[in-house]
């Protein structure tokens, strides 16, 4: 019995770990990983993800990547409270390529002169890279940064401490990356793709209302009925029995039952990125001026 609840607490922190941070590497997250992978855990995490959000879990030898698969043209989950700068993003997606091609051992500014070779082909229908700008290699760093996050780069030296010198041209090399050739690949995922462009097959089609549902829950944290497709309204009061034990049970938290929707409600305020209302002061004066407003009618 002690094993069975010690899986299930395993299980929670595997599946809250991957919602918050979808690239876990095996050398920068060694215990989430290894929980992730643990033999116990992994077919249950893959089949959560899978049958009841529609989500695509991937785990090999060195990381694990969750994708999160859109539904139609949309993701449930919120967008980042802090969105990296869209030329960041193109140059981004320009080091992978380019990294690519690159030893496994490369450099700031060996990804720098393969980008500006890269965008400046007429088949790259992008504003070409000017390396020489100091705003433009200060978003090449942002833009490396972006592919540390998703596991496609990996730091082997200095990287962050080189990045402002490298960027004032006062270091003629930059930071030193790993290229994670396996993790690189896997950036631009077949069924992600495919869901991306809308061709999903039949069996993701007839879950879509389980899956609208459930990303609600879990990603938002608030379900409210008023937001629900008819068929989703019909599929959450015909379930929501097993809604909230599927949700319990995958994450341990408290599912609030109200008249107007489910709300997920995390245990502790470091489960969450956004907590509200914290223990201060601040916030519950905002709930009483939320109140009132809300009183007050339009």
């Amino acid at each position: 019995m002690v094993d069975d609840d010690r899986d299930a607490v395993d299980r929670r922190r595997a599946f809250t770990g991957l919602l918050a941070g979808p690239v876990i590497d095996r050398v920068r997250d060694r215990e989430l990983f290894g929980l992730i992978r643990h033999p116990r855990h992994r077919p249950e995490l893959v089949n959560w993800f899978s049958s009841r959000l529609g989500y695509r879990l991937v785990v090999t030898d060195t990381a694990a990547r969750l994708f999160r698969l859109p539904l139609g043209d949309s993701v449930i989950a919120p967008r980042r409270v802090d969105p990296p700068p869209r030329r960041s993003l193109v140059l981004a997606l320009l080091a992978a390529a380019a990294a690519e091609d690159a030893e496994d051992i490369t450099s700031t500014q060996d990804l720098s002169d393969r980008v500006r070779v890269l965008s400046a082909r007429e088949d790259c229908p992008v504003t070409a890279y000017e390396p020489d700008r100091f705003a433009e290699r200060k978003v090449f760093i942002t833009a490396l940064g972006l592919l540390v996050s998703a596991g496609a780069l990996a730091v082997v030296g200095g990287a962050g401490a080189d990045a402002d010198s490298w960027a004032r041209q006062q270091d003629k090399v930059g930071g030193t990356y790993g290229v994670q050739r396996e993790m690189l690949l896997r950036m631009a995922d077949p069924a992600s793709l495919a869901a991306a462009l809308n061709r999903r097959g039949a069996v993701f089609t007839e879950a879509a209302e389980r899956f609208a549902v459930m990303r609600r829950i879990i990603e938002l944290p608030v379900c409210l009925y008023s937001d629900l497709s008819e068929p989703e309204r019909a599929y959450l009061i015909r379930q929501r029995t097993r809604v909230v034990a599927w949700c319990t049970e995958m994450t341990g938290w408290t599912v609030e039952q109200r008249a107007e929707g489910l709300a997920l409600i995390a245990g502790e305020e470091s489960a969450t990125d956004l907590a509200f209302p914290r223990l201060r002061a601040v916030d519950f004066v905002t709930l009483v001026v939320l109140d009132e407003l809300f009183r007050a009618g339009d």
